[in-house]
């Protein structure tokens, strides 16, 4: 029984590399060396909206595309800086101040400024939002629901009020629906943005094919050094 369970595990183990090995050698979408690295999911990313995912395996994906203001630190709880760069919190614990990033640009070119957060996050919780469409935005009530009002203040900062003290707000940031997308994409694509996205991230969305794969490409104009790995399958 053993030997058998050995045998099937070596020959699924040789079909996946082989199949890896597949995409390197026959797809020229994929062609490369080093620089491309090739992962295997239990199942395809379900959407490049991240308003909308319910899902781990597309979490894992839209992850490397999308940044929201706060992120957190690898392997702890501990949130740190992403596209703010920094914050304070008023005495009373109802104001956050964010002090955001100059410079980063979203995949479609546009500048990432106060203007596109405040966009996104209105865009889940106004009925009018010019970017609403169709979609039900069903994790707006647990992470938008506590803030009372966003305000701009100039291109990099930003003002967000809350109704009340939240202890927990910042790490709410961190979620993914507090991811923040391209106003100008939103307003190109619509509900499409889910099939274009448009983020900040390590990672721009090259190729989608449903059923088979997913290629991304390093953003060479990220704000941080571009990732070394080029292109992720």
């Amino acid at each position: 029984m053993n030997r058998i369970r050995r045998t099937i595990i070596f020959v699924a183990g040789v079909a996946l590399v082989a199949t890896a090995l597949s995409f390197h050698s026959t797809s020229p979408a994929v062609a490369g060396g080093h620089d491309t690295l090739v992962i295997g999911l239990l199942a395809e990313p379900v959407t490049f909206d991240p308003t909308q995912i319910g899902d781990l395996n597309t979490s894992r994906v839209v992850r490397r595309v999308y940044e929201g203001l706060i992120g957190l630190k690898y392997g702890t709880y501990e949130v740190e800086p992403r596209l703010a760069e920094s914050w304070t919190i008023s005495d009373d614990e109802l104001t956050y101040s964010f002090k955001l990033r100059s410079g980063v640009k979203f995949h479609d070119g546009t500048d990432f400024n106060a203007q596109a957060v405040k966009y996104s996050f209105e865009r889940q919780t106004d009925p009018d939002h010019p970017a609403r469409g169709k979609l039900t935005y069903r994790y707006a009530g647990n992470y938008l629901g506590p803030i009372a009002s966003i305000e701009v203040v100039d291109d990099l900062n930003l003002v967000i009020t809350l109704k009340k003290p939240l202890a927990p707000f910042l790490q709410n940031l961190t979620g993914m629906t507090m991811s923040i997308i391209s106003p100008a994409a939103l307003d190109k694509y619509g509900d499409d943005i889910a099939q274009n996205p448009a983020g900040t991230g390590p990672y721009k969305l090259g190729e989608w094919g449903a059923g088979v794969r997913a290629v991304m490409t390093a953003n060479e104009d990220y704000w941080r050094p571009s990732p070394s790995i080029k292109m992720l399958v």
